[in-house]
């Protein structure tokens, strides 16, 4: 397996020039996906202490000190989907979210982000009830951050356009946040639709090294309205991974107030994955393994296709 030889190999320069140390294997509770790839998250992370080595400090893009937020927090939480040409699948997304979040308590909104689309995702947001303001410059970390700016709530959920969030999900994410103690996180992700067996493994990968390290998936981030803006939000010097570089910058922040921030394992939040079946597995692997050498490549959107071009029918 492509990925797993890329990974392995680059696990092994890691261990020989940057860590020099061994530990043991931890154990960790998931499904047979999830158990089928431990192997790739001790042939590459030695220790917890040890987030990506590509991650550190000097090298996490500055995020935006002077972006100015909305201050105004009439409502609980704030629901924002940055969305590109998501006709197809925007309603039901919206459907889901209004499901889930007639099961809470909490007063919340839902905001979509049209990121320059040039289909009809505003129409069928407005539609929907949902609040849609303009993003003209076409990436995902200014539709994030463009929606977290007119938001009204104390709390921020970011959900992607091809994502379903189940009600106990959101509760769970709520609570976190109204208890005092979390600063925000992620969670982890299965996927709605059956999707071939490597594909399903590179899940599981990413599920572990999510809930081990503190990563959340860009599908469902959320995060208090504070932390966030004093974060800066997203970082818009990158094209992709943003959810990575924030999950960084987040951590930090939490650190500062003696707040955590944590991974939701269950229930998971359901993605469409369709992009592990409209790409091939050399490509991504290919994609992984060089973003995973040189972060600073998705700082041009050119090599960042990947996240926002699609097949052609």
């Amino acid at each position: 397996m492509l990925l797993a030889g890329c990974l392995r190999f680059h696990g092994n320069f890691s261990v020989s020039f940057y860590v020099n140390q061994a530990i043991a294997l931890p154990k960790l509770k998931g499904d047979d996906n999830e158990n089928s790839v431990l192997f790739l998250y001790h042939s590459i992370f030695l220790s917890e202490q040890c987030e990506f080595w590509f991650l550190s400090k000097k090298k996490i893009p500055s995020c935006n000190p002077s972006y100015s937020f909305q201050t105004t927090m009439a409502i609980d939480y704030s629901i924002i989907i940055p969305a590109y040409n998501e006709e197809a699948l925007l309603a039901d997304t919206i459907s889901h979210l209004r499901e889930a979040m007639a099961t809470v308590a909490l007063t919340g909104e839902i905001i979509v982000c049209d990121n320059n689309s040039t289909d009809r995702t505003a129409e069928i947001a407005e539609r929907a009830g949902a609040l849609v303001v303009f993003e003209g410059i076409n990436q995902i970390s200014r539709a994030r951050n463009g929606g977290a700016k007119v938001a009204k709530g104390r709390y921020l959920v970011f959900v992607d356009a091809d994502t379903l969030v189940p009600p106990a999900l959101l509760q769970k994410a709520l609570d976190n946040l109204e208890s005092g103690h979390c600063c925000g996180g992620g969670a982890n992700i299965t996927e709605e639709a059956e999707i071939p067996v490597l594909a399903r493994a590179v899940v599981g990968y990413w599920n572990i090294l999510s809930r081990t390290f503190g990563l959340a998936a860009g599908c469902f981030v959320y995060a208090r309205r504070d932390d966030f803006e004093a974060c800066g939000g997203f970082s818009e010097k990158v094209y992709a991974t943003e959810e990575v570089w924030f999950s960084m910058a987040l951590k930090r922040q939490a650190r500062k107030h003696k707040r955590k921030f944590r991974i939701i394992t269950k229930p998971k939040v359901v993605t469409s994955g369709r992009k592990l079946v409209w790409y091939s597995y050399s490509y991504q692997s290919l994609l992984l393994l060089l973003i995973f050498l040189c972060p600073y490549l998705t700082r041009f959107k050119g090599l960042c296709s990947y996240w926002y071009k699609r097949p052609e029918k």
